[in-house]
């Protein structure tokens, strides 16, 4: 009797941790977008977001900040048309497309900025350089696209700072 009584604990200890009932929560928190905040009828908005952490598969420990930076948008740019920091990174020590607009992500990490329509590329200001991690398939970096009497928007992702 007793042995049976071990073994049918055994078995509900096994079945409630292989559920999950007492796994922490590994659920990534992110900030609430900023949509509602739109004012403007024509250009880009969005949120700046700082990862930092790890966002490894199976349960992740980092964390999702908005922040401040500054937002530039040049005329649409590829690698040919920038001074990497490092061979193959995320920062540029310079651009050499025009710049056409610069705004400031609030503390809330939204931002705004009328711009023509038109595919512009985005950096944020991290100290003296500038960074922006994504690019088209076809070698742009942040492209983003301005069309007449909408406006566009984006989430700018913060990512060196993250293992994912």
């Amino acid at each position: 009797m007793r042995w049976r009584l071990t073994l049918w604990f055994a078995s509900l200890t096994l079945l409630t941790c292989s559920c999950g009932l007492f796994a922490p929560d590994c659920r990534t928190r992110y900030p609430t977008r900023n949509s509602r905040s739109v004012t403007i009828t024509e250009g880009a908005w969005g949120d700046v977001w700082f990862w930092q952490g790890d966002f490894m598969p199976g349960c992740p420990t980092g964390t999702v900040k908005p922040v401040v930076r500054e937002v530039l948008f040049y005329e649409l740019t590829g690698l040919d048309s920038v001074v990497m920091a490092n061979p193959g990174g995320p920062f540029y020590t310079r651009v050499m497309s025009r710049l056409v607009a610069a705004t400031q992500s609030n503390a809330r990490g939204f931002f705004q900025v009328r711009l023509d329509p038109g595919t512009y590329s985005v950096f944020v200001r991290e100290d003296t350089l500038l960074y922006s991690s994504f690019f088209d398939g076809e070698g742009h970096i942040f492209p983003v696209v301005v069309r007449k009497g909408e406006a566009t928007g984006i989430r700018f992702n913060i990512t060196y700072a993250s293992a994912e």
